[in-house]
C-alpha cells in the first residue's frame, strides 16, 4: 500500500532534489537512534514524499528504492557538519510544483488533523526543525494533496507512477523465491546481470525471447523493472529478468520495445518500420514472445509504464 511521507529539507533541499535522493545519518551524533532517521529504512518504492522547504510544500516525490547505506554526500559541503557520515540514502523522482503551497495559510483545516506524535508541523503551521522524515496519516495526507490540487498543481504523473511502483512491489514481494537470499555478492552480480544471478535466470529463461537463440554465449540477461527503481529483493528476483540476443537486449533496455499483457511485442514510434523489419520485428504483424508468469507480468507493467517509449 502506498504511504505518504513529509520531509523537512530546509538545509539540503537543492542538493537532494537536484540529485534525486533523500539522505540522513543513521544515528544521532551521540550514537543514539532517531525515529526520523529510522524511517529512511522503512520507505518503499511507490511511496509519496512531500518536500517542505522554507515554509512551502514545493515538490512531490515518488520513492524509487528502499533505504540503503550511503556516506554523507560531498555536495552537502559544510551543511550538517555535526552529522554522522554513516547514513541512509533513498532514490527519489521529484516533481516540482508549479504552485507551491504554504501550510501555515491553511491551518484552519490542517490543525485538527496534525498527529499527536511525530508531527512535522506545529499548530501554528511552522515546521518542526527536529523532524526530517515523518509518515503522514491518511486523512492528513488526503487534505494536503487536495490543497496542492486546488492550488492548480497537476499530480496525475507522480501519483500514477507511485501507484505503478507500489502495485509492482506488492506483486513481486509475494513471488520472490524464498531460497534466494539477498547477499552482497548476489546483489553485485545482479546489478551487472552476470555471474550467479545470470546463472539463476538462465535456468528458467534459457533462450532469447524474440529469436529463440539458445547459445548462452550470444545471450544477454536484462532486468525488466530497472535496477534504480527496484528494491534489493526485486533486484535479485529471477522473475525480474528476461534473456535476449544483443540487439533485442539493447532495444528492451532503452524502451524501444516492450511486451503487452498478452505477450506480444510493442513497437516504439522512435524506430522506423524499415529498421524494425531489418531487426526481425516487422510492425505489420503480431509477434508473440510466449507465456509470462504473474510476477513477470507485474514487472512488465512497470516496464511499459516507466521505460517504454511508445511515442
Amino acid at each position: 500500500m502506498m504511504r505518504v511521507w513529509w520531509v523537512n529539507q530546509n538545509q539540503t533541499f537543492d542538493e537532494e532534489t537536484r540529485g534525486g535522493y533523500l539522505w540522513s545519518p543513521k544515528r544521532k551524533r551521540d550514537g543514539s537512534r532517531n525515529t526520523f532517521y529510522d524511517n529512511m529504512s522503512k520507505v518503499k518504492p511507490g511511496d509519496i514524499v512531500l518536500s517542505f522547504n522554507r515554509t512551502f510544500i514545493c515538490s512531490v516525490g515518488v520513492i524509487k528504492t528502499t533505504g540503503y547505506s550511503f556516506s554523507k554526500p560531498q555536495e552537502f559541503g559544510s551543511t550538517g557538519a555535526y552529522w554522522n557520515a554513516d547514513g541512509w540514502k533513498v532514490d527519489v523522482s521529484y516533481f516540482p510544483l508549479s504552485r507551491p503551497v504554504k501550510p501555515k495559510e491553511h491551518m484552519n483545516v490542517l490543525a485538527e488533523l496534525l498527529p499527536p506524535k511525530y508531527s512535522p508541523l506545529l499548530a501554528n503551521g511552522s515546521g518542526v526543525q527536529s523532524v526530517y522524515l515523518a509518515e503522514v496519516h491518511e486523512r492528513f495526507a488526503s487534505e494536503l494533496l487536495n490543497l496542492l490540487r486546488l492550488a492548480g498543481n497537476n499530480l496525475d504523473v507522480p501519483l500514477q507512477m507511485a501507484e505503478s511502483l507500489s502495485s509492482t512491489m506488492l506483486e513481486s514481494e509475494s513471488t520472490i523465491q524464498p531460497e534466494v537470499i539477498v547477499t552482497p555478492d548476489l546483489l553485485s552480480s545482479a546489478k551487472t546481470c552476470t555471474g550467479l544471478y545470470r546463472k539463476l535466470v538462465l535456468k528458467s529463461e534459457s533462450r532469447c525471447r524474440v529469436s529463440g537463440v539458445d547459445n548462452s554465449r550470444l545471450l544477454y540477461v536484462r532486468h525488466i523493472q530497472p535496477w534504480d527503481i527496484s528494491s534489493d529483493n526485486q533486484r535479485i528476483d529471477v522473475n525480474n529478468a528476461l534473456t535476449f540476443a544483443p540487439n533485442y537486449a539493447v532495444m528492451f533496455t532503452k524502451g524501444l520495445i516492450s511486451i503487452n499483457q498478452d505477450g506480444f511485442v510493442l513497437h516504439s514510434q522512435k524506430v522506423t518500420e524499415t529498421d524494425y523489419h531489418r531487426l526481425g520485428l516487422p510492425v505489420d504483424r503480431k509477434i508473440w514472445l510466449g507465456e509470462f508468469n504473474q510476477a513477470q507480468q507485474a514487472y512488465l507493467e512497470a516496464h511499459r509504464n516507466l521505460v517504454f517509449q511508445s511515442l
